[in-house]
């Protein structure tokens, strides 16, 4: 199913494995988050996504460098500052949310796991998928 789904670019197969409706999710409740405390901020998919690029690209090219590092000029790698600004990255980093906070007390009763349960399930069947 996958190999007939994937286009050329590394993307679609990204996308196969973590599709816009967890995107969506993640920014839905990372706004609600951020804004709860900064009214006038606002977060899109593509600043979404590129979080997600730095992520994996430290992890691939710089795996023992500190977040922090990412940016200096000693330590810099051109795609992770292409990608996102320094400061953008940390404000993502400071609000990002993965379920709806104000109901997760109540959820948590009944699932430890309560956070990322939404995310995790979606994320299983979409590879479960893939393989079929």
């Amino acid at each position: 199913y996958a190999t007939r789904q994937i286009d050329l670019t590394k993307l679609s197969a990204f996308f196969m494995i973590f599709d816009m409706s967890m995107v969506n999710l993640i920014i839905k409740n990372t706004n609600y988050n951020a804004q709860s405390k900064e009214p006038d901020l606002k977060f899109t998919k593509e600043d979404i996504l590129a979080f997600i690029g730095v992520l994996f690209c430290r992890g691939l090219f710089c795996p023992n460098t500190p977040v922090v590092k990412m940016w200096s000029i000693k330590y810099s790698i051109k795609i992770i500052t292409e990608f996102q600004s320094r400061s953008k990255f940390y404000k993502i980093k400071k609000y990002i949310r993965f379920d709806d906070y104000n109901s997760r007390e109540e959820r948590r009763k009944q699932d430890k796991f309560c956070m990322m349960r939404q995310l995790w399930e979606k994320f299983i069947e979409n590879s479960m998928a893939c393989y079929r």
